[in-house]
């Protein structure tokens, strides 16, 4: 299996998806470098705007493990 590291630069993106790409890449640091679809969850949660966000505001167990 060969890793492809992407190149976002010419990718059209919205802030709010910058900010949970950015808060997804922290979450994989903590564990490896690799970012999984778990870290983008924890990253829409994290970024406090969106239905995941109000989720994780009113519903805070969801992602413990």
């Amino acid at each position: 299996m060969m890793l492809v590291e992407a190149d976002l630069t010419n990718i059209k993106l919205f802030d709010r998806s910058l900010r949970i790409i950015n808060f997804a890449e922290l979450e994989a640091k903590k564990t490896n470098k690799i970012v999984y679809p778990i870290h983008l969850l924890i990253g829409t949660s994290l970024e406090r705007t969106g239905v995941c966000a109000e989720l994780f505001i009113n519903y805070p167990y969801l992602l413990m493990f």
